[in-house]
């Protein structure tokens, strides 16, 4: 198996970021690495939701919710022909804030093929979001 991790310390509440993250249809409002996203047939995000999600340079592509820990994150699992992906959002309250860890496993027999043809770009999308996530979370409590 191969994994991409990212993390980084955010100066705001589990709950806070609980939040942006669980409302994937707005997350094209703090990261660039995210066209739109829609939620197939739900309203809300529920364990077998359905969200088609759409990224600059990539073909659109559904994600399921496999788990869900209210204030604390979710994971996203995409299968196709030979790779099945999962994606971890996880939140742990520490000190004055909250460290947020990204992670994306490649599984399955063409894994380790895709994984280097895409590594970079999964990357780069990854960084761009943890970032975008930090802002938009810190800059709108500055305002406030």
């Amino acid at each position: 198996m191969s994994s991409i991790q990212k993390s980084i310390f955010i100066k705001a509440s589990p709950d806070e970021i609980y939040d942006i993250l669980i409302d994937v249809v707005h997350w094209r409002t703090w990261t660039r690495s995210v066209i739109s996203a829609e939620l197939i047939g739900d309203e809300i995000l529920t364990i077998g939701s359905k969200v088609r999600l759409f990224q600059p340079r990539k073909r659109p592509v559904v994600w399921e919710i496999i788990d869900i820990r209210e204030g604390q994150g979710f994971t996203w699992q995409n299968k196709t022909f030979g790779l099945t992906m999962t994606s971890s959002y996880v939140i742990n309250a520490i000190n004055e804030g909250s460290d947020v860890h990204f992670n994306v496993n490649y599984e399955g027999w063409l894994s380790p093929i895709l994984y280097a043809l895409t590594w970079a770009v999964a990357e780069n999308f990854m960084e761009v979001e943890i970032h975008g996530l930090k802002r938009h979370l810190e800059i709108n409590k500055s305002v406030l």
